[in-house]
């Protein structure tokens, strides 16, 4: 199409795109310049490497660490990092880069996800010939869905990569509730095939135990162990989803597959996850040294982005004891923004900035263009547009500093001004059928209903006046959690025909009820 345009006619056409897409989603702040330009440059990087629509003739094939801006000539004397991994896709797309972009732009999440689905038949053999059930997704997936891993260790123990794809599976649908990618999508296929695959993955070692041997976690520094407590849950997390699907979704499901996923429920609860009572912490996998030193985050992300359930007093054991542990020049592959996350929910704000303040360690020059590894590092920069980095920072600030925590049946929203600013919002905030705006400022944040889809319903936020609020009116409160939740909507009915983010209109006569609460408990993900 656009060689038959003009120079003039491309350059307009080119504006109009970026202008209609950071109108549907961006991030916004006052005060701090630097900080300005380094998220919004993260935001771009990500958005240049990601395909707007999705194309059925040529399928997005995912988004490698590097994004696509590398070019020349690959370096065959050096590992994959420094050749900016050459394309191939990790846990990074699924686990670091889609959570954030979803919340803002959820139509290019489904994209990512449909990158793993287009695979299916590549990663059921590579399961079979590994000698299990379902699907295994490769550690590195090249353009074929084939292992492209150059280093053995990975591409044999770094299975938890199925599980994220899971996990990103979860988090779409409690975003948007979107039934069509269960069906048209292939994602219950998908969440079937890797429940599958962690069954028959799992040994049973007594009547009531099941455990993994042989992975490695996200810690690259130990492979070959047992029962690591992150790709524990994330499986047990897997092996709950289908039941989550069949309890919240209409869809077509035989009474094999009924008789599956009660199988994959009995086993769910069964799976080891590994905590020393002791220490009241968890250990990283069997026989974990205290005096080890880990490469990047790992036992944190229980706590987030995997939602487990724990006292204040085990999250803050973890992570006193992991961030010790953790090698400060490691790869920022989500390590210093997880440690800032759960610094905010733990009330320790000031601690919380110097995390933050970590990862700019990793911004090169004006462009705003971030590395795996800072400079000054011994091993120098590795990775450049390391667009992994970019997705870690974007998830330190909508879910660290916006406080964003999405349940089955709402989105917690628990803001904090970021490090030296006056004034933050994020512009075009999707939940359900719903666009938001949430400003923060010093001591409090303000919710505005922006637009709905079509496809219409009523969105709550429960103050102490039950007030009721139309599109275009906004609430205000003092900086505690708020619980936000959707009713009504036909895709809660799974009549949905899809995000709907193309067919808006303004109901300017439509009623809102926004139920506000100062406290709340989050849904436990266990019950699925």
């Amino acid at each position: 199409m656009a060689r038959g345009m003009t120079a003039d006619g491309l350059l307009s056409s080119h504006s109009e795109a970026w202008e209609n897409l950071w109108s549907e989603g961006r991030i916004e702040l006052s005060g701090n310049l630097d900080v300005a330009q380094t998220i919004n440059a993260g935001l771009y990087f990500i958005l240049s490497s990601t395909p707007l629509v999705p194309d059925d003739v040529n399928p997005f094939k995912g988004l490698s660490p590097g994004g696509l801006s590398r070019g020349g000539i690959t370096r065959p004397d050096k590992s994959t990092a420094y050749n900016d991994y050459i394309g191939h896709v990790f846990w990074d797309m699924d686990t670091w880069i889609m959570p954030p972009i979803m919340m803002l732009h959820p139509q290019l999440a489904k994209i990512m996800i449909g990158s793993r689905t287009h695979v299916l038949d590549v990663v059921r053999r590579h399961a079979q010939t590994s000698g299990y059930k379902g699907v295994r997704y490769p550690w590195e997936q090249g353009v074929t869905g084939e292992e492209v891993c150059p280093w053995e260790p990975a591409a044999v123990y770094q299975i938890h990569v199925t599980a994220d794809i899971s996990y990103s599976l979860r988090q779409y649908l409690y975003a948007t509730h979107d039934s069509s990618i269960l069906s048209s999508g292939k994602g219950f296929e998908l969440a079937m095939e890797i429940a599958r695959f962690w069954q028959s993955r799992a040994n049973k070692t007594s009547e009531d135990v099941y455990e993994i041997f042989g992975v490695m976690g996200p810690d690259e520094n130990h492979f070959n162990i047992d029962n690591s407590v992150f790709t524990n849950y994330n499986a047990k997390l897997s092996l709950l989803l289908p039941a989550y699907i069949r309890d919240n979704y209409r869809i077509k499901i035989t009474a094999a597959e009924h008789a599956e996923i009660d199988s994959f429920t009995m086993v769910a609860p069964k799976l080891i996850i590994l905590y020393d009572d002791k220490r009241k912490y968890h250990p990283q996998f069997e026989g974990f040294s205290l005096n080890a030193t880990i490469k990047q985050s790992d036992v944190v992300l229980l706590g987030y982005p995997l939602l487990m359930p724990m006292s204040p007093e085990i999250r803050r054991n973890d992570l006193e004891i992991y961030t010790n542990l953790t090698d400060v020049f490691g790869p920022d592959t989500g390590t210093w923004s997880m440690y800032a996350l759960t610094r905010l929910e733990l009330g320790e704000e000031a601690r919380a900035d110097r995390d933050f303040h970590m990862m700019l360690r990793n911004i090169n020059g004006p462009f705003k263009i971030f590395s795996e590894k800072p400079e000054t590092g011994p091993q120098g920069v590795r990775c450049v547009n390391f667009i992994t980095g970019a997705g870690g920072l974007l998830q330190g600030v909508i879910f660290g500093y916006g406080g964003l925590r999405l349940d089955a049946d709402h989105l917690t929203v628990s803001p904090h001004l970021l490090p030296q600013t006056n004034h933050w919002a994020i512009r075009g905030l999707h939940y359900r059928d719903f666009t938001l705006d949430l400003e923060v400022f010093h001591t409090v944040f303000r919710i505005v209903v922006r637009d709905v889809a079509v496809a219409g319903g009523r969105i709550s936020i429960v103050d102490k006046d039950d007030r009721e609020i139309r599109v275009g009116e906004s609430i205000s409160k003092t900086r505690a959690p708020v619980k936000i939740s959707v009713s009504d909507s036909p895709k809660d009915k799974a009549t949905s025909k899809g995000s709907g983010l193309y067919c808006k209109v303004w109901l300017a006569s439509l009623m809102f009820v926004l139920h506000i609460a100062f406290r709340v408990n989050e849904v436990d993900p266990q019950a699925y």
